[in-house]
């Protein structure tokens, strides 16, 4: 499963899914799955969202809204 940021208002794709090189990857381990997320690149004073994808047959199937929305002040 890979993860994208985008501005919750507006729908701009912040953080787009990097499927080439793993760079949006999720990572797995004995509790489940992962990411390690650094705030610090988006823009402060903005509300984003996280969306999902997960290839599986060819196929990309697209989560949007699944998660809760945060903003950095």
């Amino acid at each position: 499963m890979y993860y994208r940021v985008r501005d919750y208002e507006t729908g701009e794709v912040m953080i787009p899914f990097e499927t080439q090189s793993n760079g949006t990857l999720m990572s797995v381990d004995k509790d489940g799955m992962y990411y390690d997320f650094y705030m610090d690149s988006l823009p402060r004073g903005r509300t984003y969202a996280f969306d999902f994808m997960i290839k599986a047959d060819g196929s990309d199937l697209l989560f949007l809204d699944v998660a809760a929305k945060f903003r950095i002040s």
